[in-house]
């Protein structure tokens, strides 16, 4: 359409709207019309223009006309944007849209767009007029989106591009080959709009398609595994074994290794098992929770090797386990779940209907000089004729004692009146003896060491003289006796007395001992006797307290020779052994 520019006529009209009253003169713009300035928008060119509402009305349509410069090249063709929407402050916008614009980037000549003119325009029922014409200058930008490799995959998107527009780029890969992404960014999106602000080169990069390495358990329950996952031709991949509770790993299924994590390299498609087993569950138990305890419990790998303690109580005595096995401890090899159970024999000595004892683990030891008690070290050991140096201040140790009253240290005296052991018993286990706590072991009475001696169950079988390891004394065993592996034991005594008889009767060396004190023996040293600083008949006979008086000025003990042993009458202040018991 060809366009003129009559300002005059634009002049006429708008003094006859003038005369009519409908426009007031614009002192610093003459014309009610002009033409505004043009910008890029996200979706295209936006051009700007000012009018009067009341010129407005008088129009049928009003808008922009624009037309394209290609280098020095002005196409001779105007086209028209109406504008549609009402006047916001008397002035409007028009869009061309970017598409419009890359749909001209180039005239037949293949000369790019370079400039666009502009005019705002006012149609009055066929009488047109136009504002000052302006020029918008045009920036195109070249877009090449190439692929790495074109037999790989190819890439649209190419083009020539308005400066701030969008473009929209693809990449497809072709079979057996994959995308990994954009040169300029990290997204691996296959489809994406970028804003064109300059010349920009962009390539898709395409790969061989990737192995899959598969990675998994030959059990879900027994462990899970990392790693699986397509990756790279010669790429390596870390995978990791990770067994669940109570299971362990095996070892992988394409080599012997049985690290936990590894790294592999991936040239093919590759399976990969990590191999779990559950572990096997030992049982240790004890037969009797008052007897003993037995460590071991727990999971284990199948052909591992596990040890099994049982550790007897006191007054008990660990026999065997439940195989028969009698080592303690012990190491087993696990195949599959099992139990050992740990039999444990209670070793206790009854002293009445219903009450058991357990003796300590030898005789009554004092020193003077230092104030401390003990035990024996073993239950053979006895001080013999070094008890003739009994005072309050010798420095050594002493086993044979005065009965314990208020009136004397304890039975620590030599002194032979009867009257200076006057008043009522006091038990030697109030003391602290050796690292137990006062209280912790006490003296029979009469009564219990009788009831212990005579009429507790099989009485006379669990009781007999003999020679322990070249000691002669008085054998006692607790009420569950059994007897162990290649010892025979022969209650009773002789029929003779004196020091050779006990030898005479039955003789035990240290290990036969061993064997018999493990399962709850008792032995009684005859340790003789000590009258003042006079010691007598060690190794002849045995006399042991009780914590029972006897008319006042004498009290009972155990005595026995290697022919008998019997309850007996005692002056207080003879010398006797003691051998204390807790309950």
């Amino acid at each position: 359409m060809e366009r003129i520019k009559n300002y005059a006529t634009a002049l006429f009209l708008c003094l006859v709207l003038l005369l009519q009253g409908c426009l007031k003169v614009d002192e610093e713009n003459f014309y009610a019309f002009h033409t505004g300035e043009a910008t890029f928008t996200e979706t295209g060119v936006t051009f700007e223009a000012t009018i009067d509402k009341k010129f407005a009305q008088n129009a049928r349509e009003f808008g922009v006309e624009y037309k394209f410069v290609y280098g020095d090249d002005e196409s001779d063709t105007w086209k028209r944007i109406v504008c549609q929407k009402a006047l916001q402050n008397n002035s409007f916008t028009t869009l061309l849209e970017f598409s419009e614009l890359e749909k001209n980037a180039k005239n037949p000549k293949g000369e790019l767009l370079s400039q666009i003119k502009y005019v705002a325009y006012c149609d009055f029922s066929g009488s047109e007029e136009i504002a000052e014409e302006r020029t918008f200058q045009i920036t195109l930008c070249r877009l090449t989106a190439k692929s790495s490799d074109e037999g790989k995959g190819l890439v649209t998107g190419s083009g020539t591009y308005c400066k701030g527009s969008s473009a929209t780029i693809t990449a497809t890969p072709k079979e057996n080959y994959y995308f990994t992404g954009w040169s300029d960014s990290d997204t691996k999106e296959l489809t994406r709009t970028i804003t064109i602000t300059s010349d920009t080169t962009i390539t898709a990069v395409f790969l061989e398609n990737p192995y899959l390495l598969k990675v998994y358990p030959n059990n879900n329950a027994y462990g899970t595994v990392t790693g699986s996952g397509y990756y790279a031709v010669g790429s390596e991949a870390t995978i990791t074994a990770t067994p669940k509770e109570n299971c362990y790993f095996t070892g992988w299924s394409d080599c012997d290794s049985k690290e936990l994590t590894r790294i592999v390299q991936v040239n093919s498609d590759t399976t990969i098992i990590a191999n779990f087993a559950k572990k096997t569950y030992l049982t240790a138990k004890p037969n009797n929770s008052n007897y003993g305890t037995v460590t071991g419990s727990g999971y284990y790998e199948v052909g591992s090797v596990a040890t099994i303690t049982a550790t007897p109580n006191s007054g008990c005595y660990f026999e065997k386990w439940s195989d028969g096995n009698t080592e303690n401890p012990r190491t087993v090899i696990v195949t599959s779940d099992v139990t050992y159970i740990a039999t444990f024999i209670d070793i206790g000595f009854s002293v009445a209907e219903d009450k058991q004892v357990i003796f300590s683990p030898g005789n009554l030891q004092y020193h003077p000089a230092n104030n401390e008690w003990r035990f024996a070290e073993n239950q053979t050991d006895y001080i013999g004729d070094a008890n003739s140096n009994c005072s309050s201040t010798y420095n050594g140790w002493l086993d044979l004692f005065g009965w314990s009253t208020g009136a004397t240290n304890f039975g620590v005296s030599t002194s032979i009146n009867s009257e200076d052991y006057s008043g009522s018993f006091v038990d030697w286990g109030v003391n602290r003896i050796g690292a137990d706590a006062p209280n912790t072991w006490r003296t029979l009475t009469e009564d219990e060491w009788d009831y212990l001696r005579f009429n507790r169950t099989n009485a006379n079988d669990l009781c007999g003289v003999a020679q322990v390891n070249g000691v002669n004394g008085l054998i006692l065993l607790p009420d569950n006796w059994t007897c162990p592996s290649g010892v025979t034991f022969k209650s009773g005594f002789d029929r003779y007395t004196g020091v050779s008889f006990y030898a005479a009767y039955q003789t035990f060396t240290a290990d036969q001992w061993s064997k018999m004190e493990q399962q709850g023996a008792v032995f009684l040293p005859a340790a003789g006797y000590r009258r003042g600083s006079d010691v007598y008949y060690v190794q002849y006979d045995g006399k042991y307290w009780s914590a029972t008086e006897d008319d006042g000025y004498g009290a009972y003990d155990l005595y026995f020779c290697s022919s008998g042993a019997n309850m007996h009458g005692s002056d207080r202040y003879s010398g006797r052994s003691v051998r204390l018991v807790k309950d």
